[in-house]
């Protein structure tokens, strides 16, 4: 889900003649009531592996034989003890294993 711009102050919030919201308010309150998806299954393709975030959610890493995972933002990387990861859009998760691991990314 992708965030809507917020619309600003000098956007009228609702329309004079009919009392309704007016829709670029719509767009950006709708956003606060979407449920975020599924967890999305994520399939390592080798070891080190990474996987880059397309949204807000958290990367959730269970079983196999890891040895590493690390975190990348903003050009930052640093090694990441929890099995699960938190990311933003952008954001680059490593996971260096032996036997693959089962990942899942849950979007939020």
């Amino acid at each position: 889900m992708s965030q809507a711009p917020f619309p600003g102050a000098y956007v009228p919030a609702v329309a004079l003649q009919t009392g309704n919201f007016t829709t670029p308010w719509i767009l950006w309150l709708g956003q606060f009531a979407s449920q975020p998806g599924a967890p999305v299954p994520v399939v390592p393709t080798g070891s080190p592996f990474t996987y880059k975030a397309s949204g807000p959610g958290a990367l959730s890493i269970s079983g196999g034989t890891v040895s590493a995972r690390s975190f990348t933002r903003g050009g930052v990387t640093v090694p990441y003890g929890a099995r699960v990861i938190p990311m933003v859009h952008g954001d680059v998760a490593t996971i260096t294993y032996s036997a693959a691991p089962t990942i899942y990314f849950v979007p939020g």
